[in-house]
């Protein structure tokens, strides 16, 4: 978890589940429960089991799935569904009147 935005009902079954939390940046300072079961990052992504489901507050979270399982499906899938691009090459027989184009980005100030 860090600063984004974390739901108070988020927060309630993260306490009652005792799910693991990551806590990144200066989030843990900001805690004033102590029902959460926070972890640090090396103890965290230890116990994670194969296959197992994340749910993260932020994109940050992606970023640190690659930086400690990079072979995991959960980052590899992760990576693939925010590329949006990726995205509507796989889905593109799904939706044929769906026009996309792939750009670079210094083609975008040439764009009418």
């Amino acid at each position: 978890m860090n600063e984004s935005i974390v739901s108070p009902i988020l927060l309630k079954v993260l306490e009652e589940q005792r799910i693991p939390v990551f806590e990144q940046g200066q989030w843990g300072d900001t805690l004033t429960t102590e029902k959460l079961n926070i972890q640090k990052d090396t103890e965290f992504f230890k116990s994670m089991e194969k296959d197992k489901r994340i749910l993260t507050n932020s994109e940050n979270g992606i970023t640190l799935l690659g930086h400690f399982q990079p072979n995991s499906n959960e980052y590899i899938w992760s990576k693939l569904l925010k590329d949006k691009s990726q995205v509507r090459n796989l889905t593109k027989s799904l939706y044929p009147d769906f026009y996309f184009q792939d750009i670079d980005l210094s083609m975008i100030s040439e764009l009418d």
